[in-house]
């Protein structure tokens, strides 16, 4: 079953699921797993051999009852990927071969079918050296140089009969799924990890192998030997986003298992990833305020003084300097070059009992000074 990369679909369809979609029982993607959205089954149109295949697998499926398929089952071109790839809540039976080439869509777990492939000879012409020669169980197409080409154009080549295979053997009859078996294409599966945020890794497959068909399946990650989540591959990748790890440095496998049977599995090497380690917080410099102001005023409208903002840093404190009398601001100002320039203004007659204070910054932390001023 294939349906577009990104979809409502979960990743694998049971055979009961997919009875009861086309039956039109299941309607909804959420019901089987997936993201709410309305299903929206296709099937090949009438006549199709693709369709006639399907209706025994879903009569099959059914307990050997055959499904009538709902009024919402559309009808479309078999093996045709322009009513599926771009549509979230399509699902089809397709062609996995067909899929690894096309690289649009996304082929379920859960189900899967093998077909025999026929080259049709007339009868007089079976025996005949060109036939034997092309078709025949020593011919072009079941040797090891067609190999390629047949999995070029997403198809699986039989065993010959030498390896307990049925390719090139002669038939008027339907080749039982028991014979159809296939040489199998070796996989190679490399993984890498990059860590952008705190904790963050996101995880790459590659599996590679079959020329121009790109394998299908599913990869399951693991991270310091413990399972992490599986990801499906399409053009021949499959990701997987990790949150939550410990920084540093982590060992990741990535096991590729296929989908149908042209291709054998295979795993990736240890590989070691590192995840970023949150910025180090850097202890805030201590400061300490030294206020120059005289002991004693005659009474005037405003005095002026200094205060300095002593620090042990290579850095320059920033921010405000504030003065208060209670809680009343009689003077403020802007830190430069270590100091503030005060004016200070609505002092009374008598002691003055002031509070100086500096809130900090991103590298310093705040402190406060209390003096008195006596105004005469």
């Amino acid at each position: 079953m294939a349906v577009a990369q990104t979809t409502n679909a979960p990743t694998g369809l049971t055979e009961a699921q997919i009875v009861g979609i086309y039956k039109g029982e299941i309607t909804n993607w959420s019901a089987v797993g997936g993201a709410d959205g309305a299903i929206k089954p296709l099937i090949p149109r009438a006549g199709s051999g693709t369709r006639s295949f399907f209706e025994g697998e879903l009569k099959r499926m059914n307990g050997g009852t055959g499904v009538v398929p709902a009024p919402s089952v559309v009808p479309v071109r078999e093996h045709d990927d322009s009513a599926i790839k771009a549509d979230p809540n399509a699902v089809a039976p397709f062609s996995v071969g067909r899929a690894g080439l096309l690289g649009t869509l996304r082929i379920e777990t859960g189900f899967s079918a093998a077909r025999a492939l026929y080259n049709v000879v007339r009868q007089p012409d079976v025996s005949s050296t060109w036939a034997r020669g092309i078709f025949g169980p020593t011919g072009f197409i079941c040797s090891p140089a067609a190999s390629s080409l047949i999995l070029d154009a997403g198809f699986e080549q039989l065993l010959s009969q030498g390896n307990g295979g049925k390719c090139g053997v002669s038939t008027t009859t339907a080749t039982p799924v028991s014979d159809l078996l296939t040489a199998k294409v070796n996989t190679t599966t490399t993984v890498a990890g990059t860590s952008a945020t705190v904790g963050a890794l996101a995880l790459t497959a590659t599996v590679a192998g079959g020329g121009q068909l790109k394998p299908q399946g599913t990869v399951a990650f693991a991270v310091d030997g413990a399972a992490k989540g599986n990801a499906i591959v399409t053009g021949g990748k499959a990701t997987l986003n990790l949150t939550g790890l410990a920084a540093g440095e982590h060992t990741v496998v990535a096991t590729f298992t296929p989908t149908g049977a042209a291709f054998n599995g295979s795993a990736s090497a240890a590989t070691k990833v590192n995840v970023t380690a949150s910025a180090p917080v850097m202890a805030k410099a201590t400061t300490k305020l030294v206020e120059k102001f005289k002991a004693s005023y005659p009474k005037a409208a405003s005095y002026k003084g200094k205060v300095l903002v002593k620090e042990t840093s290579t850095f320059a404190p920033t921010g405000k300097i504030v003065v208060k009398r209670g809680k009343k601001t009689v003077g403020k100002g802007t830190i430069k070059s270590g100091k503030v320039v005060l004016t200070l203004k609505k002092l009374k007659k008598g002691k003055n009992k002031l509070t100086t204070t500096y809130a900090g910054d991103s590298k310093f932390t705040g402190s406060k000074l209390k003096f008195k001023i006596v105004i005469k």
